[in-house]
């Protein structure tokens, strides 16, 4: 969904690698949470991480590809790529962001990502993926 690269474009171009990185961040979860709400009420069908494959093999313009990207799974499993991005120290959609934008963006985003109610939502998305990222940090040089 090209929604949510913009979002994150936005974010980094309007408010630079520190502020833009973890606004980005917050905005998505927060879209996240709205869609997730959206489908709980209109009790439409529940996408899965298995759903989502089959977006691989499927050509852009693709008329099935919208309902997937439309979905909470989807834009979690984006949200979960774009912590993991900015962790490694990866601008998006290209580049790398200075040594210490980087270290900034780490302890920012760590402080978000461990907070109570995020770490719900990432457990809710997908668990083995979160603690994945969270080994990063013990990983890198953040």
């Amino acid at each position: 969904m090209h929604l949510t690269s913009g979002l994150v474009h936005i974010c980094l171009n309007a408010f630079g690698g520190e502020t833009g990185a973890v606004m980005s961040v917050q905005r998505l979860k927060d879209f996240y949470l709205i869609v997730k709400a959206e489908e709980e009420k209109s009790g439409s069908k529940h996408i899965t991480l298995k759903d989502l494959d089959k977006l691989k093999d499927m050509p852009m313009s693709f008329p099935e590809r919208l309902p997937l990207e439309k979905s909470s799974t989807y834009i979690g499993v984006k949200l979960m790529w774009i912590i993991r991005q900015f962790l490694l120290g990866h601008k998006f959609p290209k580049g790398l962001f200075t040594t210490n934008e980087w270290k900034s963006i780490c302890h920012d985003l760590l402080d978000l990502i461990t907070e109570e109610d995020f770490i719900k939502i990432m457990l809710d998305i997908e668990p083995a993926t979160y603690f994945m990222i969270l080994t990063i940090v013990f990983n890198t040089s953040c």
